[in-house]
């Protein structure tokens, strides 16, 4: 039998010990691991196994039934979910947002949107131009205080024409092959010299992505209500099943400065972006 492998790995709340007897898959744990700064300690702890017997992989722990694939990338897939509803499952409280951050004077600018509007795209691109990009699809909030999720940023193979100045670094990348994305390497803030520090943080601006890939990038003033009704669809409830969630993510629409961006050209984007925040 193959040597068991182990790999340690924190996401938030939730010290991972991660097991395998496969060494492709074990090579593919750094596609999964964030390098990020964590102001966050961890209180739980889980055991992830993925143990391969022939061609198939089982996938076992962390309070979850066992699960069964029958590729490499299928198996790399499957514990990517379940670390990410594991991590989740330890902070019941949290409301999700499908939102890209940066930090801006000390506090968190969310992009939100939904899934191919670009967050991913528009995050590397401004993390080349010097932003402070912290997360590139999900926030996490709690009583009008956010914190990003730590994961690394997954860019597709379709968005690499967008941007070229990646070069060595996306080539030198952690990647694999979904079945669902195709080929996607993992990018880290640090790679590209840029601090990754996740800590919780008030919430200073929040803009929509209205996607308009053939055009021009602009940014216009939009009431809090009218962002409300675009952002709690972005967002998934406590896990815990906490009762006060919606109002409060109107509270932290409402102390935020509010807009869209219509996002087309990257380079108009981040002109539009530097005069928003001033």
């Amino acid at each position: 039998m193959a040597p068991i492998l182990h790999r340690q790995l924190t996401i938030l709340a939730t010290a991972f010990t991660i097991r395998t007897n496969d060494s492709d898959l074990f090579e593919r744990i750094p596609y999964l691991a964030h390098a990020a700064e964590q102001e966050f300690p961890p209180t739980a702890r889980a055991v992830v196994a993925v143990v391969r017997t022939g061609a198939t992989y089982r996938i076992d722990g962390a309070g979850f039934a066992s699960e069964h694939e029958a590729s490499l990338a299928g198996a790399v897939e499957r514990l990517s979910a379940r670390l990410h509803e594991a991590a989740l499952a330890a902070l019941p409280g949290h409301v999700c947002i499908h939102a890209a951050s940066l930090m801006h004077a000390g506090r968190l600018v969310l992009l939100v949107g939904p899934k191919r509007a670009g967050k991913t795209t528009l995050a590397v691109h401004l993390l080349l131009e010097g932003f402070d990009v912290v997360g590139d699809e999900l926030v996490l909030l709690e009583q009008g205080v956010a914190v990003p999720y730590p994961r690394p940023f997954y860019v597709r193979q379709s968005a690499m024409a967008l941007l070229p100045r990646l070069g060595e670094t996306c080539r030198d990348a952690p990647f694999t092959v979904s079945p669902s994305e195709g080929r996607m390497v993992a990018l880290a803030p640090s790679a590209f010299g840029r601090p990754w520090r996740i800590a919780p943080a008030t919430v200073a601006a929040c803009l929509y992505l209205e996607p308009d890939h053939s055009g021009a990038s602009t940014i216009s003033a939009c009431a809090k209500l009218d962002m409300i009704r675009r952002v709690l669809p972005q967002c998934a409830p406590p896990g815990g099943g906490r009762r006060n969630w919606i109002a409060d993510v109107c509270r932290t629409v409402n102390g935020a400065a509010t807009a869209t961006l219509k996002l087309g050209d990257l380079a108009a984007a981040t002109i539009a972006l530097r005069a928003f925040l001033g």
